[in-house]
Order: structure tokens, then C-alpha cells, then sequence
């Protein structure tokens, strides 16, 4: 099946990309597993659909490839909640930084008139 073959290719080029960030520096060991699990994980499903099937019964879903989609959708939402605390973290570092920065720029310029 053709959509097979796309998942597939898609499933190589991330994992590939996902080994080329951790060689480069820019991915750590953990994600990279995390990662490298979650491809191997999706190649298995697109050829066996059949393994969602139990997780589909213990959620009382009643297709496999449902359970898939809301746990995915579920996922995707708990990402995105977490990238934004994130990002609101770096936000307030960066004011922080950036008023500790005009505050210290601000004394030395009074020492330099002082002189």
C-alpha cells in the first residue's frame, strides 16, 4: 500500500534526522531513544494495525486506529501546554536578564560621570 511506503520513508527521515541533531550536538541520548522508540513504535503500527487493537479495548474504543488518534491528540495537546510553560519560562529569564543588564549599564554609566 502506498501509504505504508510513505509512513515508512517518513519514519527513516525523522529517525535519521533525529541521529544527525544528537551527532551534531543538539539532541541528547534520551530524546534521541525517546525518538528513534517512538519511529520504530509507528513503523509497527502502519504494517501491523493489529497491536492497537488491546490498547483500543482497555480504552473501550472501539478500533485500534482510534485509540491511536485521541491518545495521539491527547499527546499533542500535553506538547504543546508544556512548550508554552516553557516558553513563558525563557520569556521571564530573558526580562530578568534584560533589566539586570540596564540596571548594571546604568550604574557604571553614573560611576563614569561620577569620574
Amino acid at each position: 500500500m502506498p501509504i505504508q511506503w510513505l509512513i515508512t520513508l517518513f519514519a527513516l527521515f525523522a529517525a535519521w534526522r533525529a541521529v544527525k541533531s544528537y551527532r551534531g550536538g543538539t539532541l541528547d541520548r534520551r530524546k534521541l531513544l525517546w525518538w528513534l522508540l517512538f519511529w520504530v513504535a509507528t513503523v509497527i503500527v502502519v504494517y501491523l494495525p493489529q497491536t492497537t487493537d488491546a490498547a483500543a479495548r482497555f480504552l473501550g474504543v472501539g478500533r485500534g486506529v482510534d485509540a491511536v488518534l485521541y491518545v495521539s491528540i491527547l499527546l499533542l495537546f500535553y506538547a504543546l501546554f508544556q512548550q508554552s510553560r516553557k516558553t513563558d519560562r525563557l520569556e521571564h529569564s530573558l526580562t530578568e536578564l534584560v533589566r539586570s543588564l540596564a540596571l548594571s549599564d546604568e550604574v557604571d554609566d553614573q560611576g563614569d560621570d561620577e569620574r
